[in-house]
């Protein structure tokens, strides 16, 4: 069976929309240096085609968020982090988390709950099954 790891439940989209801008913050692969001879040159390419408009970075979000990710428990964050930022193959974390396809789903809906619970407001406490996270990751 496969699993749709992306998939976000209607109860999640708040704190999927803040997941993202800090994926965008805390995304190693992101950031490039420019050396100082170029930092001022602008190019002439842009009279051509119109510029790629980046979503914008609200970085006190993001670490506020980096916070409340650090503090979920082990197996979520780490599920959290592969879901947003690292982006690999579910096999490779699923052998470093040691759970199955169906636990790494349910890690990542229960880490998201549970980061809906924490940082956004209005939201009610059952939004998370925490049972069933630990009833399917280690099954």
């Amino acid at each position: 069976m496969k699993y749709d790891y992306h998939h976000v439940s209607p109860e999640h989209t708040d704190i999927h929309a803040r997941l993202v801008n800090w994926a965008l913050w805390a995304d190693p692969r992101q950031r490039s240096m420019i050396a100082p001879m170029f930092r001022l040159y602008k190019s002439k390419a842009r009279q051509w085609h119109t510029p790629d408009v980046k979503p914008a970075l609200d970085t006190l979000d993001a670490i506020k968020l980096e916070q409340a990710v650090r503090a979920l428990p082990q197996d979520q964050c780490e599920a959290i982090r592969w879901c947003y930022v690292r982006r690999t193959t579910p096999a490779r974390q699923i052998r470093a988390i040691g759970c199955t396809y169906e636990g790494l789903y349910h890690l990542i809906q229960a880490g998201r709950g549970n980061l809906a619970i924490r940082c956004c407001k209005g939201v009610n406490a059952a939004v998370i099954s925490r049972e069933l996270a630990r009833e399917y990751a280690y099954s």
